[in-house]
């Protein structure tokens, strides 16, 4: 429910604009972007929370669940030190292309819950290397991202 409230106050702060010059009335026309954002930054300090919980909760029976959010969190941890070192604040509300965790829903959990699947029944494995293939610019992406946080070339440029 978070992830979904997220989204929405998304859209309707990417489009405030639009929607001001309409007359149409949103919550953020109402109440303002400034607001808005800080409810969107709670909202993923929630969610961040949810998943640590869902990976304690769940992990020992689907390591996955906890594996996979936790790197990923990591990865974010690690990309928004290195914006903040040089200047720049990491912002929830800059664009759908950059909003936090959306890599993790769009293709790293359901990655990993099709290799965990694959491992019990490896009949299944079609559809990791399908997977792979359709969510490949995404995952190359946030590698990318997080390889030039670090200060380290992507694996394949060598």
């Amino acid at each position: 429910m978070s992830a979904g409230l997220r989204w929405m106050l998304l859209h309707q702060i990417l489009d405030a604009p639009g929607d001001a010059r309409a007359g149409v009335r949103t919550f953020t026309t109402d109440q303002g972007v400034p607001r808005a954002m800080a409810m969107l930054r709670g909202l993923v300090g929630l969610e961040v929370g949810l998943l640590v919980t869902w990976g304690l909760v769940e992990g020992p029976l689907v390591p996955a669940v906890a594996v996979v959010p936790g790197v990923y969190l990591l990865a974010c941890w690690l990309v928004a030190r290195r914006l903040r070192r040089d200047g720049l604040l990491p912002e929830p509300a800059g664009s759908y292309e950059r909003a936090p965790l959306r890599g993790l829903y769009l293709a790293w959990l359901p990655l990993s819950f099709l290799i965990a699947l694959m491992r019990v029944q490896p009949s299944y494995g079609w559809l990791v290397v399908l997977e792979l293939w359709w969510k490949r610019y995404q995952l190359a992406g946030d590698l990318r991202l997080v390889c030039r946080a670090a200060g380290l070339p992507p694996p394949w440029s060598r």
